[in-house]
């Protein structure tokens, strides 16, 4: 018998979206002072001009914001479901005892199987906290619009690339 795992990718796209969502705002600002400072409005023929492209950039800007959350939440839940890989062979033993701490439920049987919802139904954190993937995956989809993605145990920072869906 054998089972699986998957290895997710880190997105690492939020402190890219806080970089663009920054220089669009900067950006804004510049515009704004342009305006204020040399009196460009007279020159065209109604400020109507530039109020409407100032305020199509700040109705486009936290579009573009939540846009990238959602886009990253969509990432998160689409790799934890995908790309199996091989189990470690001493998985069975060293987590004979453990329960997931969200359900309180045994992650292995008292005959030595894995609980079988489906066939990748728990997930292994770098700081070797074992949960399972029904209760875990919307802990990090919720905490990643907050936060950055923690161990709900030790809160610890964990990168997509270590968690493993077995």
């Amino acid at each position: 018998m054998s089972y699986n795992t998957t290895d997710i990718h880190s997105t690492g796209s939020n402190s890219k979206n806080d970089l663009i969502g920054g220089l669009i705002v900067g950006c804004m600002m510049l515009f704004g002072f342009i305006i204020l400072r040399y009196n460009i409005v007279s020159k065209m023929n109604t400020c109507f001009e530039y109020f409407r492209i100032f305020t199509f950039y700040i109705c486009c800007y936290p579009c573009l914001y939540f846009y990238g959350k959602k886009k990253d939440a969509v990432k998160l839940h689409n790799k934890i479901n995908k790309k199996p890989q091989r189990l470690p062979k001493d998985f069975k033993s060293k987590y004979q005892d453990c329960i997931c701490p969200i359900c309180m439920e045994d992650i292995i049987e008292d005959n030595g199987d894995i609980i079988e919802d489906n066939e990748n139904n728990i997930i292994l954190l770098k700081c070797n906290h074992i949960f399972h993937k029904k209760c875990l995956a919307p802990w990090l989809e919720h905490d990643q619009s907050v936060n950055p993605k923690n161990c709900p145990l030790c809160r610890d920072k964990i990168k997509i690339s270590n968690v493993y869906a077995i």
